[in-house]
């Protein structure tokens, strides 16, 4: 790694002065300089290859202290990341410290919500500062996807992309040599529990920043428990994701970046949201965590203009401006202006890593934390599992062992991209069946095998508590032996414990999920009877492939198994159908297994389109 690019000595003692500075006392201390547009103006194209970067100490951070909104609106997009000159320098400066948001200062700050454990995303950075190729990857829903900005395509009144192509054109226009790499795998509909069994396929093994997003759609523990996916805690799935996200090859610096509508699912509060939860898991871990709704709230209260929503942009696209709301739709950000935040969040926290390291070069130290085992889950007993397996599109052909009428169908066979094809396994006659043979092992924690000081002592200090409690209430003796953690290790009791909790419980069998893709339609749709006839063993139910909508979807069946290295679940097309007349029929059509940890399904008993998620 070359040679960081280093600010005056000075830079670091101001570090944390400059952030809680206010405007006008940063204005008398480096003049109107500081203050002027010299890098991504909204309001105009300017050349910044000719643009000086701000001088002195508080370079790093100035673009914290710029104006809020122009009054003018906002050119597109094209006029604010044009491709680097040169590709030979690693950082250019007037565009990593000259950029200037609209996002309002204060807002901005409020919204880096928590730094975190430094050192994975210093590490990354530190890559970016000395040209070495890097790559940045997403997970989300929908708004990472690009709905409500340019990316989406069709149906959209701007020029302004996501908040994901935002962050990546700032990326390669401030560190042109090493050519930043976006990898984007969000998909619209989706869930953390989908990306909890599909990481390691999904995000790739090199990736140096992952960013996660999933405030929106998964939505809050009241939403949870009515989404049909049982009464397990609403976070589980999100927690895996996170665990296996920090034990990928690389040890990525997971970002999670909570997004926020107002409307949809909040409400209008402040407080009903999924991220007053992720927020907590993702601090457990020492995860930089970025808040949407710490950045606008309060400007959405005074009714700013760019953070407006008293009306959303595809309902009033006559009578708004484009720079006046902050929603495109009841659920999604607007592209110049809530994804634009979004992607400022993501750049001044990469600013404010940079000038860190600026002040402070990375320690070889700070490799060896990156690399520290995971602390037990902070949902007890929620660990991610190696073995859980994420089989889709073409990858699902195989798992089919036996089959009798069943074929191997793309139903899609124009189809432009691989993305696009829709492969399955389809039976349209009663007694066709097929024979899925599957792991369904997944009972090894993904972070690593052995386990941690911290893994074994955190449910004898559960127990312990209650003990302690129990002595403070006068309902046992005083607690005296000190915890000898060398005897925990080795498998022996706590001293402190119970007879009965020191007698070893039997073992119960450990159960794992198979959610098994299919297609649910309003016509000609089959059921079929699903059941364990080998290796696993499971309660016999039933695949129903109709529905009332209008609409042809994937959807999830979820059954529970005991974990087997060679369970065989057979399907089989049934003489019945809960369509009436027309809309009656035999087909079947099997898309996707899905292996997942334990009893948590969030998410995943509503319709959501998986073809694309392992491309």
């Amino acid at each position: 790694m070359g040679k960081p690019h280093r600010l005056p000595a000075a830079a670091w003692l101001v570090l944390g002065v400059l952030i809680g500075l206010h405007l006008p006392v940063l204005k008398s201390l480096f003049d109107n300089r500081l203050l002027s547009c010299t890098g991504i103006c909204p309001q105009q194209q300017r050349d910044v290859s000719s643009t000086a970067a701000p001088a002195g100490p508080a370079a790093a951070f100035g673009s914290f202290v710029y104006p809020t909104w122009p009054v003018n609106q906002q050119t597109p997009t094209e006029s604010w990341a044009p491709p680097p000159k040169s590709k030979k320098i690693a950082v250019d400066e007037a565009w990593l410290w000259g950029y200037v948001p609209a996002l309002d200062p204060r807002g901005l700050q409020r919204g880096l919500l928590h730094h975190g454990d430094p050192a994975r995303l210093r590490r990354a950075v530190a890559k970016l500062l000395a040209g070495e190729p890097t790559v940045v990857a997403a997970v989300g829903g929908s708004i990472s996807v690009g709905r409500g900005s340019a990316t989406q395509g069709k149906g959209i009144d701007t020029d302004w992309p996501s908040y994901l192509d935002q962050f990546a054109a700032w990326l390669g226009a401030a560190f042109p040599k090493s050519r930043p790499q976006l990898v984007n795998k969000a998909q619209s509909g989706s869930t953390s529990n989908i990306f909890d069994a599909c990481a390691e396929i999904m995000v790739p093994q090199d990736a140096d920043i992952v960013v996660v997003e999933f405030a929106m759609n998964d939505g809050t523990q009241v939403d949870c428990s009515r989404d049909g996916s049982g009464t397990v805690p609403a976070r589980a799935s999100f927690e895996r994701l996170l665990r296996k996200l920090q034990a990928l090859p690389n040890r990525p610096a997971v970002i999670v970046l909570n997004s926020y509508s107002f409307i949809r699912g909040a409400m209008g509060s402040y407080l009903k949201n999924a991220e007053n939860e992720m927020a907590i898991i993702a601090a457990y871990y020492g995860l930089p965590t970025l808040s949407v709704r710490a950045a606008v709230f309060h400007q959405m209260l005074r009714n700013q203009k760019g953070y407006q929503v008293d009306r959303v942009r595809t309902e009033v696209l006559e009578e708004s401006q484009p720079d006046e709301l902050f929603l495109f739709d009841i659920s999604h950000p607007y592209g110049p202006t809530g994804h634009r935040y979004m992607a400022e969040l993501l750049i001044g926290l990469t600013q404010l890593t940079a000038g860190s390291l600026q002040a402070r070069p990375l320690q070889a130290a700070e490799h060896e934390l990156a690399s520290e085992p995971l602390p037990p889950p902070i949902i007890p007993g929620n660990y991610d599992k190696k073995a859980a397996s994420c089989l889709m599109s073409r990858r699902f052909e195989g798992v089919v062992v036996e089959k009798k009428g069943f074929k191997w169908v793309n139903e899609r066979p124009d189809a432009e991209s691989e993305n696009d094809e829709k492969w399955g396994w389809i039976g349209s006659k009663p007694g066709d069946y097929v024979v899925l043979g599957l792991d369904s092992r997944s009972s090894s924690d993904g972070a690593g095998d052995s386990a941690s000081v911290e893994d074994a002592l955190l449910p004898v200090l559960n127990r312990r508590a209650y003990v302690i409690l129990d002595s403070y209430n006068h309902k046992r003796g005083p607690v005296t032996a000190p915890l000898n953690v060398t005897a925990i290790m080795a498998g022996l009791p706590d001293a402190e414990a119970s007879d009965k909790e020191a007698a070893a419980a039997p073992a119960e069998q450990s159960e794992s999920q198979i959610l098994i893709g299919h297609l649910a339609s309003y016509e000609g749709m089959g059921r079929a009877k699903v059941e364990c006839i080998s290796g696993c063993t499971c309660e016999p139910n039933v695949l129903d492939g109709w529905w009332e909508r209008h609409a042809s979807l994937q959807v999830m069946h979820t059954i529970r198994v005991s974990e087997h290295p060679k369970c065989r679940i057979k399907l089989t097309v049934l003489d019945e159908s809960s369509g009436e007349g027309k809309a009656a029929g035999h087909k079947v059509k099997l898309t996707a297994a899905l292996v997942l940890a334990g009893t948590t399904t969030e998410g995943l008993s509503k319709p959501g389109r998986l073809s694309s998620i392992a491309q």
